[in-house]
């Protein structure tokens, strides 16, 4: 029983140093991070001015593809996002979106930016909920860029969200 104790002891105080030192470790990194993110230097700055600048002037493109933004973020992390919210199901048909992909393709972003909203719709098509309703698409353009769906629960309270249900998809009772 004392070989049990004294072992139990020695692993014990080898796991309270170990996770003494990875706790320091991390929390050295997480100063380092906020560091960082506290002094964004001004080519930074520029960096995230001109992308939302790019992103507002292509706009109007991404509204006549039907994709209509109606809420932006800027998000400052160790690497800085645009994060934008399209609402969802009013896309235009394939042939004026590859149009607008061609006429644009010399526009940063055009092309990315629709073909990923393009794969969000078709991977919304393909998931089907009793208790949940497709409400957004997200894009977070940073490096990588990310994509998200949003869904809601269709019983939820309506003041929980900032959108609400469509006039032509009610609430199931």
């Amino acid at each position: 029983m004392k070989d049990f104790k004294k072992n139990f002891q020695d692993n014990f105080d080898k796991a309270s140093e170990f996770l003494k030192k990875s706790s320091g470790e991390a929390i050295n990194k997480l100063r380092e991070s906020a560091e960082k993110m506290t002094h964004l230097g001004p080519a930074a700055k520029d960096k995230v001015a001109q992308l939302v600048s790019d992103f507002l002037d292509i706009l109007p493109i991404l509204e006549e593809a039907g994709y209509p933004a109606y809420e932006f973020k800027i998000v400052l992390a160790l690497t800085p996002m645009l994060e934008v919210s399209f609402a969802t199901g009013r896309a235009a048909d394939e042939a004026t979106i590859e149009r607008l992909k061609e006429e644009h393709a010399d526009r940063r972003f055009v092309k990315m930016i629709l073909s990923t909203l393009q794969m969000a719709d078709d991977l919304a098509d393909r998931v089907e909920s009793e208790d949940f309703v497709y409400r957004e698409t997200i894009l977070e353009i940073s490096v990588p860029p990310k994509v998200s769906l949003r869904y809601v629960n269709r019983r939820a309270p309506e003041y929980l969200f900032d959108l609400r249900e469509e006039k032509d998809n009610p609430p199931a009772e």
